[in-house]
């Protein structure tokens, strides 16, 4: 399914020679995101939550995964397949507005946990993450977040959910490549995203696709 890495690299640097730029995030939504009239609280899980109580995150190659009877997975039907590849789109188009404090409790307390205090900047360990990410038309609802967290004792940009964000990013850019069927790169990060890892790193060695 996935080229050598230094095919990946080079279809990489001739997006970017065409002037597709990595995901940036901006505070207010571009103009041309009304024109996509994407609902931002719209959402289709692809199978019903079984519960939401009692989540327990599972290991995969050594790195948490979401516990499936409770973070299936969702996507935002809004989102067309046809926006994603548009160059005019931008990620800020699914952006939505930040959680509540009560609403990042109730997706903390579902898996058992408390957000860390000063979880913010450099001393972040946790992160409320999509499984399916927003730029591949995830949505923005409880059967699609879960809390993404640790290792413990490491630098900020050591901690799991960065792995996750290259991972993320390396999906998008595959799918706008025509490398990867959007519905196979939801499906997947859904089933495992960590088996995605190791393309992703290396991709990441030639350009920026990741925090």
């Amino acid at each position: 399914m996935h080229k050598s890495a230094k095919s990946t690299a080079a279809g990489f640097a001739a997006l970017m020679a065409f002037g597709l730029a990595l995901p940036s995030f901006a505070d207010e939504p571009p103009a041309i995101c009304k024109s996509f009239n994407i609902d931002l609280a719209a959402s289709q899980p692809l199978r019903p939550a079984a519960t939401t109580t009692n989540c327990k995150s599972a290991r995969s190659m050594g790195y948490p995964v979401p516990d499936p009877r409770c973070t299936p997975g969702a996507i935002n039907p809004s989102v067309a397949e046809a926006t994603l590849r548009d160059p005019r789109f931008k990620p800020e188009c699914v952006h939505g507005e930040p959680k509540s404090a009560e609403e990042k409790a109730r997706l903390y307390a579902a898996y058992g946990l408390a957000e860390p205090e000063k979880n913010m900047g450099q001393t972040r360990s946790c992160e409320l993450n999509r499984l399916i990410p927003l730029e591949l038309g995830g949505a923005n609802s409880a059967d699609n977040i879960w809390p993404l967290c640790g290792p413990p004792d490491v630098m900020q940009s050591a901690r799991y959910f960065n792995d996750k964000d290259k991972v993320d990013r390396y999906l998008v850019m595959m799918v706008k490549m025509n490398r990867m069927e959007l519905d196979a790169a939801r499906k997947g990060v859904v089933a495992d995203w960590t088996q995605y890892l190791e393309a992703a790193r290396k991709a990441c060695q030639f350009l920026m696709c990741g925090k």
